[in-house]
């Protein structure tokens, strides 16, 4: 409404001029600004402590802006020293609004987060950790307490720093330039006029969203696929890398995995054949210990010791109880001397031998999850290279190019004594977290990653936004302050200054949901 009334007493609808008489467009917008300010009491609040504090920031500009406009606003009506005009009501109030929306979006985005972390007792931690591929950094999930989580959340972000080092800079230009623009011009009375407008400028409409902005219109999306950000500190640990390590089960979680049929050969039963096969698979810490431990507890099987084991590219060598335990698929059994019955041609099937002798075959049908290839082409996208740090016998690098709908230079696929030792559980982590993530698969992952890049580079512009903005304005007003310029810096064009140096925020805010 006030901008409404700040349009109308601009005279750019000649056909509306003298709709709303002056002095009632006054009183009127007087009481709208009053309501406004105890709407947005919040900001005043935080401006008022911030400045008590001795750490001013925006919400200490529009303090002082809401302070000048309100003073300006009942001088004008009590006695007017200056030209009845309409105060800056309008640009305030927005500034107002906008400090207000900049705050909700911060505790928003914080309180969903939070939530998302603390919804399952055992979530993935996403760390950067140093020194992982040829001393290069790279990203990895793993199972763990998200420690420092709520403190990293509750961490001032460096675009709010970076606002607060130039908020001193711009209180005393304004109040320096008022001076010498109003009373040095023998023009006193206009220097609330002044001072409103300057504040007005210097408080920007961005000066609190340019980082809780993205963060809340990416907090929907990421809470849906069960990933908390980890604040600022999360974002800057992002930053820098090239590489994320996936695991057997990032790429086929969890029931992508079945099996479709089982033959047992020889004289062993189907439930010790089981336990041989799934107590090798277990220790060697492949992807496919999901399945086979589902199939031993139907089975009534149980595990058995497991003394030592041998991985291969193509199967398993595992000593139980002075026996020999051969796991693997076709070609590692050709490869072992084993023949296998005629007629079998599985593709992806399990073979198990006990002491050089075939017990038993189990198929596998491998489903891709539809979201796999879409968060891989996302991270590539984003030039964040994949890393395939399996340990299942049948991800072969044929399998993990995707059927080809991947090129062989997007993924790397290490050797086997490379891959053991990055997928092992005894690594150094990195102290700060990245993410925290709640659900299995690759695509929350990729999201965590993908997003943490892109809120840090849409914060990190828009602040540069919001600095010359700031700085271009409380130049522009101090030159039409000098030059009492009443009619030229009217409450509408100061409120469009404002809106336009806003759009690049915004734009850069809606840019981050865009992949």
């Amino acid at each position: 409404m006030l901008v409404v009334l700040s349009l109308l007493d601009s005279g750019l609808l000649p056909f509306l001029t003298g709709l709303v008489p002056t002095e009632i467009a006054l009183w009127a917008g007087l009481a709208l600004f009053a309501v406004c300010g105890g709407l947005c009491f919040d900001v005043l609040q935080q401006g008022l402590l911030q400045l008590t504090n001795r750490a001013p920031n925006g919400d200490t500009l529009a303090l002082f802006a809401a302070v000048f406009t309100l003073a300006d606003g009942v001088t004008l009506v009590a006695a007017p020293f200056r030209e009845v005009t309409l105060p800056f009501f309008a640009p305030c109030a927005l500034v107002l609004t906008f400090h207000l929306l900049g705050q909700y979006c911060d505790r928003s985005a914080k309180f969903q987060a939070c939530r998302t972390a603390a919804s399952v007792a055992q979530p993935y931690v996403v760390t950067q950790d140093a020194n992982v591929l040829g001393g290069q950094p790279a990203f990895r999930k793993w199972l763990g307490l998200p420690r420092g989580f709520g403190s990293q959340i509750r961490t001032t972000s460096q675009t709010e720093a970076q606002f607060r080092r130039l908020t001193p800079v711009l209180l005393a230009a304004c109040f320096a330039l008022s001076l010498v623009t109003t009373v040095a011009h023998h023009q006193p009375w206009l220097v609330l006029w002044s001072l409103s407008a300057l504040f007005c400028a210097a408080a920007t409409l961005g000066a609190t969203l340019s980082l809780a902005l993205p963060l809340r219109l990416l907090g929907g999306k990421l809470a849906k696929l069960g990933v908390a950000l980890a604040g600022w500190p999360g974002l800057l640990a992002a930053k820098g890398c090239k590489a994320a390590l996936l695991l057997d089960q990032d790429v086929y979680p969890p029931g992508t995995i079945a099996l479709t049929g089982s033959r047992v050969f020889g004289s062993l039963s189907m439930e010790r054949t089981v336990s041989y096969t799934a107590s090798v698979i277990r220790a060697s810490g492949s992807g496919l210990r999901y399945l086979f431990d589902k199939l031993l507890r139907a089975e009534g099987s149980s595990y058995l010791p497991i003394d030592k084991i041998v991985m291969q590219d193509t199967g398993l060598i595992g000593q139980c109880q002075d026996q020999q335990i051969l796991v693997g698929n076709s070609d590692f059994m050709s490869r072992q001397g084993i023949a296998l019955p005629p007629g079998i041609k599985a593709k992806d099937a399990v073979f198990c031998a006990v002491d050089r002798e075939l017990v038993g075959m189990f198929v596998l049908r491998y489903t891709l999850h539809p979201s796999i290839l879409p968060s891989l082409q996302t991270m590539i996208a984003h030039r964040i290279s994949p890393v395939m740090a399996t340990r299942d016998f049948n991800l072969t690098p044929h399998r993990l190019r995707l059927w080809g709908r991947l090129s062989v230079d997007q993924i790397t696929f290490p050797d086997l004594q490379r891959r053991v030792v990055l997928s092992g559980p005894r690594q150094i982590h990195g102290t700060t977290l990245v993410a925290v993530l709640c659900r299995e698969g690759v695509a929350p992952f990729s999201q965590a990653l993908v997003a943490s890049q892109r809120i840090r580079r849409a914060a990190a512009f828009s602040q540069w936004f919001v600095h010359i903005g700031a700085c271009v304005g409380v130049v522009i007003t101090a030159a039409l302050s000098s030059a009492g310029a009443l009619t030229a810096m009217s409450p509408w064009n100061l409120s469009l200054f404002l809106l336009l140096w806003f759009v690049p925020v915004l734009m850069l805010s809606l840019w981050t949901t865009q992949y």
